[in-house]
């Protein structure tokens, strides 16, 4: 009985000594790599950093924390941010947001609130920054922005996952429902202003290959795309169905070139709660021209082809690619 005591004792011991020195070591990395991020044009400030969950858990909660960047004027305030592991498998992450954030750039404040938005992180191995697979979960979330644009959606799903080891190549996929987008300004935000009345459901699956692995806490430059396999893009609502697909690679500027196939399903249906602009009004008598050609007076087929930041229907110039949107 005595040994098993002694025995029980020494575990105890063993792991309440490795559970603090974990702890130790947690907040010690994180410290060092924000020290790290701040040599740029990126910084983080917060006020505190505490590590809880013994004996199972290692539990970091980043209480008012701030990140700001100074080359795009761009400040993220949330009130805390948590980092959540499991003691015996580290290697394994969970990122919790609060259900306020704001943003701010120089020329408007966005405002994020959400009923639950929490990513799970899956990394090669312990001691390795790659990440073999991402999957953000969002519920209830709306966007505010002082310039009135709303972007509310009931449910959002990002899922990364590496297609091959040794590569830069991830699975993509991302699912939304009841998405809407409501624009004061229809003039400034186009063919976004397309779908103001609608709630749709949107579904994205592609191949995507970065310039670069990605990473968590090592400070980098952002991923750059180098080549896109667009196997499906789906958005749909009781008015109208649109899908698109297609393959697109980058060139020396980063801009992408390929081409995509675009179908819409009940277009007229889809056009006729766009308030009439004149640049909407062009629109609408392009799609009518094409459905004409096409012999298909509900539905139409769109062959589109990206190069030098111009979008084209065969010669026909649709428009350009603003820089910023690439960037």
């Amino acid at each position: 009985m005595r040994i098993l005591l002694w025995t029980i004792s020494f575990v105890i011991l063993s792991w309440s000594a490795y559970w603090v020195i974990g702890a130790k070591s947690i907040k010690s990395e994180l410290s060092e790599s924000i020290q790290k991020f701040n040599s740029g044009d990126w910084s983080i400030e917060y006020s505190d950093a505490i590590v809880r969950g013994f004996p199972y858990r290692f539990d970091v909660t980043i209480n008012n924390l701030t990140v700001k960047n100074k080359k795009n004027y761009l400040t993220w305030t949330l009130p805390y941010f948590q980092i959540l592991s499991l003691s015996y498998s580290p290697k394994n992450l969970i990122l919790v947001w609060p259900k306020e954030q704001e943003l701010k750039t120089k020329t408007k404040t966005i405002n994020l609130t959400s009923n639950k938005m929490l990513a799970s992180i899956e990394r090669t191995n312990i001691r390795s920054y790659d990440i073999s697979k991402f999957i953000l979960e969002v519920e209830g979330a709306i966007v505010k922005s002082s310039q009135d644009l709303v972007i509310q959606s009931k449910s959002l799903i990002l899922a990364i996952d590496k297609l091959k080891v040794e590569t830069a190549a991830y699975k993509f996929g991302l699912s939304s429902t009841e998405l809407s987008i409501q624009p004061s300004d229809h003039r400034f935000y186009g063919l976004v202003g397309l779908f103001n009345t609608n709630s749709l459901n949107l579904n994205i699956n592609a191949d995507v290959y970065l310039d670069t692995l990605l990473r968590v806490t090592k400070k980098q430059d952002y991923p750059k795309i180098t080549k896109l396999n667009l196997k499906e893009i789906s958005i749909n609502s009781k008015d109208f169905i649109l899908t698109a697909m297609g393959n697109l690679e980058t060139d020396i500027q980063g801009s992408p070139e390929g081409d995509i196939q675009l179908k819409i399903s009940d277009w007229k249906q889809l056009l006729s709660n766009i308030k009439k602009t004149g640049i909407n009004k062009k629109i609408i008598e392009s799609l009518r021209i094409f459905s004409i050609l096409s012999g298909n007076q509900n539905n139409l087929t769109l062959d589109l082809t990206l190069k030098e930041r111009k979008l084209l229907l065969g010669p026909l110039l649709l428009g350009s690619i603003p820089k910023q949107l690439i960037q």
